[in-house]
């Protein structure tokens, strides 16, 4: 694919399980136990796996897109910080039914979004996921430099791979617990300012 290729695919098509990517993920979340630390380490892996400085968990509610956790270390990005929806790549990506990459904005058809526009975020590669209780949201990953490589389908399934995990990572206290998720002090900020 060129490096200006918006890669689209059928979130239904199967998906080829990448055991390397499944060892790597059991790997950075060995020994930690909270939601927050296991998404935090999910993030910082999908960071350096597609080599983007900035990775982020969202929760969409209506119009609204808000950050959940983000691993972005030089970048002002704090968890709780609320964008309009239709100023994110996500909003193309949740529009589009499934994941989408894209290597080099500024040569795509995304070169017009506000997002670029406002933020100038060169790189973006996003997935919908499942956050429990009926909630949706984002796994997503962007930079402000073109990525070195194209994107291509393999990209797109280690995304959709690590979506798979951060949807097991809140699914599993659901599970245990046999209730609601427990939601960390972020995602409870969060919650009550939308009170």
């Amino acid at each position: 694919m060129s490096e200006t290729s918006v890669v689209t695919l059928d979130p239904r098509r199967a998906v080829r399980v990448d055991a390397r990517l499944d060892r790597l993920v059991e790997r950075a979340l060995n020994g930690l136990n909270s939601v927050d630390d296991r998404v935090e380490a999910l993030l910082h892996l999908g960071s350096r796996i597609f080599h983007t400085p900035i990775a982020i968990l969202s929760w969409i509610q209506g119009d609204s897109y808000h950050v959940l956790q983000a691993w972005a270390p030089d970048h002002d990005l704090a968890p709780g910080t609320v964008f309009p929806l239709g100023d994110t790549y996500c909003s193309v990506m949740l529009d589009a039914g499934g994941p989408c990459a894209v290597s080099h904005v500024a040569r795509s058809p995304w070169q017009s979004h506000p997002c670029y526009l406002k933020m100038h975020l060169e790189c973006y590669l996003g997935v919908p996921v499942e956050l429990g209780g009926g909630r949706r949201g984002t796994l997503n990953f962007s930079g402000p430099r073109p990525s070195p490589v194209a994107f291509d389908r393999y990209h797109v399934e280690w995304l959709e791979r690590l979506g798979d995990w951060v949807e097991r990572v809140y699914e599993e206290p659901r599970q245990t617990a046999g209730g609601p998720l427990p939601i960390g002090s972020v995602r409870r900020a969060v919650a009550s300012e939308l009170r």
